[in-house]
């Protein structure tokens, strides 16, 4: 929904809750310092249903002003996150492409538009090369998306924005998704035409 909900930690079934240790848990540095923190995830029953589990680990730094030159004091918190996610050995995905379409913004510019959805217990990263052909077969214009993750059993849009002095005629769009941890690539080819 591309909003930020906070949820209770343990909350959610792909928890690490109560599996994860950090040696050293508590540290200060110096600015220009650095400090490694190493982790260790126990493994999980093997009853359970093998699936990914994921969490966020946040470093954070308290600074507290007392407020005794201007009368009022503060605390001001710094928190660096990170993702961890813990995948079982040899599990695949399965990535769908929904829907795929072109769309003309009011200032005139194109955009290409993908819906995808994870139908896995992991969850997916891919970038889409795409590469924009004329009536012509010839190449005008090609790029790559950002990075994006899907999270399992969830639907994802993509918007990118075409960057082309678009001629009248028709054009096609390919698609190529490209998977950061697979070798599979899953092609898509959009035919449009620009009035």
């Amino acid at each position: 929904k591309y909003e930020l909900i906070i949820l209770e930690s343990g909350s959610i079934k792909e928890t690490l809750k109560g599996s994860i240790r950090f040696n050293p848990r508590n540290f200060i540095i110096n600015p220009g310092e650095e400090q490694i923190v190493r982790f260790t995830i126990n493994p999980f029953d093997s009853t359970d249903k093998l699936f990914e589990r994921r969490g966020i680990i946040f470093f954070e730094h308290v600074d507290e002003f007392d407020g005794s030159e201007e009368g009022v004091g503060a605390s001001v918190v710094s928190m660096i996150g990170t993702t961890v996610y813990v995948i079982p050995e040899n599990q695949g995905f399965t990535f769908n492409l929904l829907d795929s379409l072109i769309l003309k913004r009011d200032d005139g510019e194109y955009i290409g538009a993908v819906l995808t959805h994870n139908d896995s217990q992991r969850h997916v990263r891919f970038n889409i090369d795409y590469k924009i052909i004329d009536e012509n077969s010839k190449l005008i214009k090609e790029g790559r998306t950002e990075e994006r993750v899907v999270l399992p059993g969830e639907e994802r849009g993509l918007m990118f924005l075409l960057e082309y002095d678009f001629n009248p005629g028709n054009y096609e769009l390919v698609l190529d998704f490209k998977f950061s941890d697979a070798r599979e690539t899953l092609t898509d080819i959009i035919e449009f035409q620009i009035e």
